[in-house]
């Protein structure tokens, strides 16, 4: 549903004030990911930019690992045909963007955040302040397992308590990682950990009874030294 009121400001500007309530609202469907949302956003707008607020809770999210993000964007070329005389033409490079839109959106998810493929299969919640322009994105927050099964090679590993994804805030959106996933045998328990920044992660591989890190990966794959 959505409210609100328009004016046209001189020369050329914009005042604006819009809110928008939503239920259960579809606000992404990609290949990779898709999300619904209830909550309300408003929209403000003068001479000096615009803001964008509110709060929103995530229904149900999915991110699929195997898709590529790149199939979710098509590249359109277009060419212009049999145009009207007297028409203003675009220019070529659009001006620097001196009008900034300022954001300040909290999203909260119980639960149904789920992320699955490449062998996991994993449900997770969280809270994320999403801060800001449109231009230069600042997340911060942290979202948390609730629950998850890693298959690696045929063998079941469960994720543990305590594996978090956060966000640090500020304009670097690269988070940091730390997972646990075990394996349990009767003669076994191995344990993965993934720790550090989604972008450059470190893997160590631990046990119990102790043992060197490729007899632990000889013992999940073959059962034995």
């Amino acid at each position: 549903v959505l409210s609100g009121w328009v004016r046209p400001l001189a020369p050329g500007g914009m005042q604006a004030d819009i809110t928008a309530r939503f239920t259960k609202a579809r606000i992404l469907k990609l290949r990779s990911m898709t999300a619904r949302a209830t909550g309300q956003i408003q929209y403000t707008q003068d001479k000096d930019g615009a803001l964008l607020k509110g709060e929103a809770a995530v229904d149900e999210a999915e991110y699929t690992l195997n898709a590529k993000a790149t199939d979710d964007f098509v590249k359109l070329y277009v060419v212009e045909l049999n145009r009207p005389p007297g028409l203003i033409s675009l220019p070529e490079k659009p001006s620097e963007r001196t009008f900034k839109t300022r954001l300040r959106i909290d999203v909260t998810a119980g639960n149904r955040i789920f992320v699955r493929g490449r062998g996991l299969d994993s449900e997770w919640s969280g809270k994320v302040r999403v801060r800001g322009t449109t231009d230069q994105l600042a997340l911060q927050g942290r979202i948390e397992l609730v629950k998850g099964e890693f298959d690696f090679a045929g063998r079941r590993f469960v994720l543990q308590d305590g594996s978090r994804i956060e966000l640090l805030g500020g304009t670097d959106l690269d988070p940091v990682i730390t997972a646990r996933a075990v394996y349990s045998v009767t003669s076994l328990t191995a344990e993965i950990a993934l720790t550090g920044r989604a972008s450059n992660p470190q893997i160590k591989l631990s046990s119990n009874p102790e043992m060197p890190q490729d007899e632990i990966i000889s013992r999940v794959l073959f059962g034995q030294d």
